[in-house]
């Protein structure tokens, strides 16, 4: 069997994105059938060949995408939020272009562990030909199921997990560290964040533990984890900052274990949720978009609406708690067997279409 990942976004730099791929990576290795796999990313292809070799990485021209295309028996949109128009129509543009090349050749189109980022995503005219064209799609929770299902017929859709999962259950954790505090910030709306705030909260945790600055995206853009930490007053910035290797992590657990293990995390990030909630530390989400509160709900974690109010966070560190592993490796389990029906559907598909043609 031959799968091209169309998703286009792995190696740009988001630890999250590592997370997702590998979970997927184990729930295929998990199936015991022998899958080939591709995927053209428009970025520097030597971190992924070593992190994942399993992958035949490809650069992101229109030729070597239409013949990967061609080559393969199913295309797998394999997670994050394709639904999303917060940062631009980047995403709905790929996946634009990928349809029309699937639908020259006759090749069916999967989404798995994959999310809407809001209603008004789903507004969009792209987002329509998007679901249209999908054989079949497994969320990663349920309220992306069910804003889908408002729209696409539910006996093509499974609300599932998010991929990571799959992954982060057989990531070996030390124990959280006590005292400290750590931060993982990123808003694409500066109504949702004062700088100020920050300082404030870091000023006030300072006095009794150590605040750790976490970065989940290591590029500079705006919003993320580098800018926000640049904008904070300097008196106040934390010394402890934790930037993954992202060039030279063998694995992605390399990259989430160099952010250590805080005892409790304040983040904005759906991933920095994740990782915190398998970690063993004490989450407390911030609601950035409808998909980190979906995932709030999700692990029943503490939560707030923004960082607009250091006093807010600071009286929802004490409700926070961790998150009961066995509600993660229920997910963790939620998220492989999604891949392993997914794997399992491209291979009745095959061999329906062998045998229409004996």
């Amino acid at each position: 069997m031959r799968l091209h990942i169309g998703h286009h976004f792995y190696g740009a730099g988001n630890v999250g994105d590592d997370l997702m791929l590998a979970g997927f990576l184990a729930g295929v290795a998990q199936s015991g059938l022998e899958v080939k796999l591709t995927c053209s990313v428009p970025f520097e292809l030597a971190p992924l060949k070593l992190r994942y070799p399993q992958v035949e990485w490809l650069h992101y021209t229109r030729e070597i995408r239409q013949a990967a295309i061609r080559d393969c028996d199913a295309w797998i949109g394999v997670g994050d939020t394709p639904f999303q128009v917060s940062v631009g129509s980047w995403f709905y543009d790929h996946l634009i272009g990928e349809i029309a090349t699937c639908q020259q050749h006759g090749r069916r189109m999967y989404y798995v562990g994959i999310g809407v980022d809001d209603e008004t995503a789903l507004r969009a005219p792209a987002a329509r030909t998007i679901i249209a064209a999908a054989t079949h799609i497994w969320t990663r929770d349920d309220w992306s199921a069910q804003l889908l299902g408002n729209v696409y017929d539910r006996q093509t859709l499974t609300a599932g997990a998010d991929l990571a999962h799959a992954y982060l259950a057989d990531v070996k954790w030390p124990a959280p560290e006590t005292g400290v505090l750590g931060l993982v910030l990123n808003f694409e709306d500066a109504k949702q964040f004062q700088p100020a705030a920050i300082a404030q909260l870091i000023d006030c945790a300072r006095s009794k533990q150590t605040v750790r600055w976490l970065v989940q995206e290591v590029r500079d853009l705006e919003g993320s984890e580098r800018q926000l930490l640049s904008m904070i007053d300097a008196a106040s910035r934390p010394t402890d900052i934790r930037l993954p290797d992202y060039e030279n992590a063998p694995t992605a657990a390399a990259l989430v274990q160099s952010w250590g293990v805080p005892e409790a995390v304040v983040t904005s990030r759906y991933h920095g949720g994740v990782i915190a909630a398998w970690a063993g530390a004490r989450p407390v989400l911030i609601e950035r978009a409808g998909k980190v509160a979906a995932l709030a709900n999700q692990l029943r974690t503490a939560r707030v609406p923004d960082f607009t109010d250091a006093a807010r966070i600071l009286s929802a560190l004490p409700t926070a708690v961790p998150v009961p592993r066995q509600r993660l490796t229920a997910l963790a389990a939620t998220a492989r067997a999604n891949v392993a029906d997914l794997i399992t559907r491209v291979a009745d598909d095959l061999s329906a279409r062998c045998a229409s043609l004996q």
